[in-house]
C-alpha cells in the first residue's frame, strides 16, 4: 500500500535567446572609445541596421562573431552576471545600452524568451553532484586515514624538575 507520494517537483527556467557585440579594451581601445563605438552601433540598429551584420563586422568575440553574435538559448545560471543584469527587464527584440563586464564592453539584443522545463537535466545534475560529493568525502577520509597511519609521534618524557636545576 502506498502511504505517501512526493509531488513531482518541476524545475522550470526562463531561457533567453540573445546576441551580443563585444568590444575588448586594451592599450589602443579605451573604455570611453568602446562605449562610444557601441552607442553608435546601437543607434544604427535602432535605425534599421541588422544586429547580426554589425556583430559579424564589429564584435571582438571570435566565438560568436561569425554567427552574428548569437549566444543561443541561455538560462540565468549560464549567463555571466553582467549579461544577466542587462537582460533583466528587456523586451524581446530590444537592444541594451552598452555595459561593461570583465571581458570588455557589450551590446545585447534579446531575440526572445521562453519557459523551459529542465527538470530532467536538473535531476541528472543533482545526482552527479551527489556522486561527486560522496567520492570527494571518501577520498578525504582515505587521505586522512593514510596521514594518521604515516604519522610518527615521538613521546619523550622530560623531567621538568631536572630542567629547572640545570
Amino acid at each position: 500500500k502506498m502511504e505517501d507520494r512526493r509531488a513531482a517537483e518541476r524545475h522550470v527556467v526562463t531561457q533567453s535567446h540573445i546576441r551580443h557585440i563585444m568590444i575588448q579594451t586594451n592599450e589602443v581601445v579605451t573604455d570611453s572609445d568602446a562605449r562610444k563605438r557601441l552607442q553608435a552601433l546601437r543607434q544604427r540598429i535602432e535605425g534599421g541596421a541588422s544586429f547580426e551584420a554589425l556583430a559579424r563586422a564589429n564584435s571582438d568575440d571570435k566565438a560568436t562573431a561569425a554567427d552574428g553574435g548569437d549566444m543561443g538559448w541561455l538560462g540565468p545560471q549560464e549567463m555571466p552576471p553582467a549579461v544577466r543584469r542587462a537582460v533583466e527587464g528587456m523586451q524581446a527584440g530590444s537592444v541594451s545600452r552598452p555595459f561593461k563586464s570583465r571581458n570588455g564592453w557589450h551590446l545585447i539584443q534579446l531575440v526572445e524568451q521562453r519557459r523551459k522545463d529542465t527538470t530532467e537535466a536538473y535531476r541528472r545534475n543533482q545526482a552527479a553532484e551527489q556522486l561527486r560529493q560522496r567520492k570527494e568525502d571518501e577520498e578525504l577520509e582515505l587521505w586522512l586515514r593514510q596521514l594518521r597511519e604515516e604519522a610518527y609521534v615521538d613521546y619523550r618524557l622530560d623531567n621538568p624538575a631536572g630542567a629547572a636545576n640545570s
